[in-house]
């Protein structure tokens, strides 16, 4: 009875953790779109991989890397300011890629998330959307799922975009401050009036 109870928790425990790694599909899961809401964007080199994991990964041959050493070549976005980064691949059970997906010595644009709100170093990719594309440096072009439609950028082109969107959100909180000030001052000159008028 013992060993029927706990093969049903083992298994249920296995199910709710496939399920806690199945995307919902969103319409737009671009790299355009992540680039948007992401607190740090950067162009990486990838200089090592570090740790491995001890159980082999079925149709992965040799160690499969946990955790790989990033170089912060031009960073686009965030307050990162270290040279160097840290990003963690999947161990099994999180919904991150596995790290045989680069290669040291590659480029890539990444808008990666943070292990923590520590000062840590570590980053990783969610699986279920697109948060890096691999660069090829000589030609500069970033290629993957850029947009829904675009599978290329050209750097040059990506760097003025983000650069535009990074105005338009400074321009925003210019004319909100602006506004807001315009309606102080209009409160205080209606209270001078009507104290005046009193």
């Amino acid at each position: 009875m013992r060993k029927a109870i706990f093969l049903l928790f083992l298994s249920l425990s296995s199910i709710s953790q496939s399920r806690a790694c199945s995307c919902e599909s969103a319409w737009d899961d671009s790299f355009k779109k992540t680039v948007k809401e992401a607190e740090f964007v950067a162009l990486i080199k990838i200089l090592s991989f570090d740790d491995y994991l001890t159980e082999d990964i079925h149709g992965h041959e040799g160690k499969m890397p946990y955790s790989m050493t990033a170089e912060i070549i031009r960073k686009y976005k965030g307050r990162e300011e270290r040279k160097r980064i840290e990003i963690l691949g999947d161990d099994g059970v999180e919904c991150r890629p596995y790290l045989s997906e680069f290669e040291v010595g590659k480029y890539y644009l990444i808008a990666p998330n943070k292990i923590d709100n520590s000062d840590s170093t570590q980053y990783y990719f969610f699986i279920c959307s697109t948060e890096y594309l691999e660069v090829n440096k000589e030609e500069n072009i970033a290629f993957g799922k850029y947009t829904l439609l675009h599978r290329r950028i050209d750097i040059s082109k990506f760097e003025s975009e983000i650069l535009k969107n990074d105005l338009s959100f400074w321009n925003l909180k210019f004319l909100t401050s602006i506004l807001l000030i315009g309606v102080a001052l209009l409160v205080i000159i209606s209270m001078k009036r009507a104290h005046n008028r009193s």
